[in-house]
């Protein structure tokens, strides 16, 4: 759409690793949204994430802002890059009726804290209002 950023709260003591945490845990937010909506389609409650990519393989702040974000589990495919297309495959394949499970073996699980899911819930919360009040 034609959605654009913002930044608020932001004060002349803001420092640049605090918008560069504000900066993730947005993206973080919109992923929340996308997350949602997708677990919404399916009848499958028992959701998983494996997540790929060098950036957050490399930021174990990024790998808890999302595990936070989501409140799941957040399986990390190191040294692969196939969590995006064997995601869409076992969707594809639970949606045409088929039994369709992920056993790729993780190097590594990111748990949800659950201070930092209390703190990311309200975030999307104002998150969402803000975006309502600027986009519609």
């Amino acid at each position: 759409a034609d959605a654009k950023a913002t930044i608020t709260g932001m004060t002349l003591r803001t420092r640049r690793a605090e918008l560069l945490r504000g900066m993730l845990e947005s993206v973080a937010l919109r992923l929340k949204k996308v997350f949602t909506l997708l677990c919404a389609m399916s009848d499958d409650n028992d959701v998983e994430v494996y997540a790929s990519g060098e950036a957050l393989f490399k930021s174990p702040l990024w790998q808890q802002i999302l595990a936070d974000t989501l409140d799941v589990p957040i399986y990390l495919d190191v040294g692969g890059q196939r969590a995006a297309p064997v995601g869409a495959a076992v969707m594809a394949l639970r949606a045409a009726g088929a039994e369709a499970q992920v056993k790729a073996v993780q190097e590594k699980c990111v748990y949800p804290r659950p201070a930092g899911v209390a703190a990311m819930r309200v975030a999307f919360e104002r998150q969402e209002a803000l975006y309502n009040r600027l986009h519609r």
